[in-house]
């Protein structure tokens, strides 16, 4: 993803000149995307190290794709 990443932040600075409003949205849009994964990450991290605090047993994939669904409609 790093490589991803780096070829896109060198086609901005390489297009800008020209195509300046595109670049321009293709690059706040990224920094959007990047900032929710990262708080996504976060909140990953925390869960998985408490996980004991929350469950003492492992969830079904079955309803684990319910929550994920329902938390998706939020």
């Amino acid at each position: 993803m790093d490589n991803k990443i780096n070829e896109f932040n060198l086609l901005i600075e390489e297009k800008k000149d020209n195509y300046k409003n595109v670049c321009l949205l293709w690059k706040n849009w990224i920094k959007v995307k990047k900032q929710r994964l990262d708080n996504e990450l976060d909140i990953a991290i925390q869960q998985i190290k408490n996980i004991e605090n929350y469950i003492e047993n492992d969830i079904s994939i079955d309803n684990l794709i319910i929550l994920s669904l329902l938390r998706d409609l939020q």
